[in-house]
């Protein structure tokens, strides 16, 4: 029972990336749960960190994936994110196309 409490938890835990925001949904137990959400436009730095020599493997590319906000007022924090590193470049290219966007550049 704890291995399948354990294990509904990190299935239900996500990071969603729209087109304006990145919304991160964590299951801190089968009744509660946790949400936070920063806009795009509003972050500042991601910082991604991957331990072990399995995490070079790709079957077992999981780690941390931290998304900071300009104002401080909202931080991300994604234990066991998988393929961090690509999350993050997602994450840069979806900034940059807002940024083209907001500026009457062309849409892709």
């Amino acid at each position: 029972v704890i291995i399948m409490v354990f294990s509904l938890d990190y299935l239900m835990d996500k990071l969603v990336i729209t087109s304006k925001r990145v919304i991160w949904v964590n299951w801190l137990s089968l009744i509660k749960k946790e949400e936070r959400e920063a806009a795009l436009m509003e972050i500042q730095d991601v910082e991604t960190q991957e331990k072990g020599n399995l995490a070079n493997l790709s079957f077992f590319d999981y780690g941390l994936l931290k998304v900071e906000t300009s104002a401080s007022k909202v931080t991300i924090t994604f234990q066991d994110c998988p393929d961090p590193i690509n999350v993050k470049n997602f994450l840069f290219s979806s900034i940059d196309k807002l940024r083209m966007q907001l500026r009457g550049g062309p849409r892709a």
